[in-house]
């Protein structure tokens, strides 16, 4: 805005300079012809009366002293000028003066100096002060361009202060429980430095009591007190001591403008319990708006409530395929289930996976199942976090190569991984699980 600002007053102090220069050139030409005007008409000649021959001075008589005649039809005062050169000197200067009132009065009143002088100096001075504001906002301009210019800032969408209830259909109204704590997941200090923090904090829980949906919304407080437009990524898979890897989940993946603050929700369904005991974030993330990572937050962020529901679950009914002192690892085989209904196990095989410490986290992969000494391409296994005291239900693992069908008849094989996120000396891995002899296992 501030470039375009002073290109409209440079455009402006160009035509008014330009405006000036004809005004001066119009002023010097119609000095000249005046000039030579005055010096012709205000030395009125000495003629010679056509009626008695009496010299008559035009400048005293306005007639023949002599004889009373009129001198006015006399051939030497009709031509006392060139006539051509009168005429055309008298009108270019009448048409360029545009005052309106004949030249004479004109220029003996006021004189064609002061007209000049009048005209260009006001004109100069408009010219000097446009000038300088044209300069000052340019070299602001050039000053703001420098020190704000952001290159993110070009299509980059910025999130902005939200409502908790934005459609008509919403009705989210605040939980009778509280946040514990300062509510905070993420506190990122650039180069150490106090003044150039961020900031996310979870503020509130509020939940749905509309018909329509059922589920709640999370209300954050993001601050950005940094010099950089940056993107902010979190995610949460743990709700009430529970992860559930094929469930709901909360995800926020979004730009915010540097020195800023702002109130962002986000929503989350389909809660198994009637409350939010825990929340753990096994993501908190800064990037550049680009993408490019700044920082990572190396632990899970778990924040608690006042809630006193129940966060215990029951695994009793399905059979351990690997302990130690870090997991217990279930399978995910209901015998009872089975027994009624048919189930498809080739579409993939889940499991449990309890973690039995307080402190440590688990990033938790897999080398894939093995059949008949062979690897088997596998999937389903994506950024899976099992967190410190909780449950974890993987999604489906399976494979898509030929032999994993009728898997439940079948040699197989499964190995998981465990890279500890705050000590990678804990880290540990299973070997390979035979599926065959433990996952169907039943006490029916």
């Amino acid at each position: 805005m501030g470039f375009l600002s002073a290109l409209c007053i440079f455009f402006a102090v160009y035509k008014f300079s330009r405006k000036a220069k004809e005004n001066n050139i119009d002023n010097k030409t119609n000095t000249a012809t005046f000039n030579r005007i005055k010096k012709k008409e205000y030395k009125p000649p000495v003629i010679t009366c056509d009626y008695c021959g009496s010299k008559v001075d035009t400048a005293v008589y306005d007639r023949c002293p002599n004889c009373g005649a009129s001198y006015d039809l006399d051939s030497e005062w009709i031509n006392r000028f060139d006539a051509y050169e009168e005429e055309s000197d008298y009108n270019q200067y009448y048409n360029s003066s545009n005052t309106g009132s004949i030249y004479q009065r004109t220029f003996q009143n006021y004189g064609p100096n002061k007209v000049k002088q009048k005209k260009t100096g006001f004109l100069k001075k408009t010219f000097i002060i446009l000038t300088s504001i044209f300069i000052a906002i340019f070299v602001l301009s050039i000053i703001v361009y420098i020190f704000d210019y952001d290159s993110s800032d070009i299509g980059t969408d910025y999130r902005g202060n939200e409502k908790v209830n934005e459609y008509s259909y919403e009705d989210y109204q605040l939980v009778d429980y509280t946040v514990e704590g300062d509510g905070q997941i993420l506190n990122y200090y650039f180069d150490n430095d106090e003044n150039q923090n961020i900031t996310v904090t979870l503020k509130n829980i509020y939940e749905d009591h509309s018909s329509y949906r059922d589920g709640y919304k999370f209300e954050f407080e993001v601050v950005n007190n940094s010099d950089r437009n940056v993107k902010i990524v979190f995610s949460a898979h743990t709700f009430n001591s529970y992860s559930d890897y094929d469930g709901s989940y909360l995800y926020s993946n979004d730009n915010y403008k540097r020195h800023s603050t702002v109130t962002v929700y986000e929503e989350l369904s389909n809660v198994a319990q009637s409350g939010i005991k825990n929340i753990s974030f096994e993501r908190c993330s800064i990037l550049t708006t680009d993408s490019s990572t700044i920082y990572d937050r190396s632990d899970v962020a778990t924040i608690t409530t006042t809630s006193t529901i129940d966060v215990g679950y029951n695994l009793t009914r399905y059979h351990v395929i690997y302990s130690n002192d870090y997991v217990d690892i279930y399978s995910a085989y209901d015998y009872v289930t089975d027994s009624n209904t048919y189930i498809n196990y080739d579409e993939g095989l889940k499991y449990y996976i309890v973690n039995k410490t307080e402190d440590l986290s688990f990033d938790v992969e897999t080398d894939g199942y093995l059949g008949q000494g062979e690897s088997l391409y596998t999937y389903g296994l994506y950024n899976t976090v099992s967190i410190p005291g909780t449950t974890l239900l993987t999604s489906e693992i399976y494979s898509y190569e030929d032999y994993f069908s009728d898997v439940k008849n079948k040699e197989l094989y499964i190995s998981f991984d465990f890279k500890c996120k705050e000590n990678p000396l804990e880290s540990f891995s299973t070997g390979y699980i035979d599926l065959k002899t433990e996952y169907w296992r039943s006490e029916g």
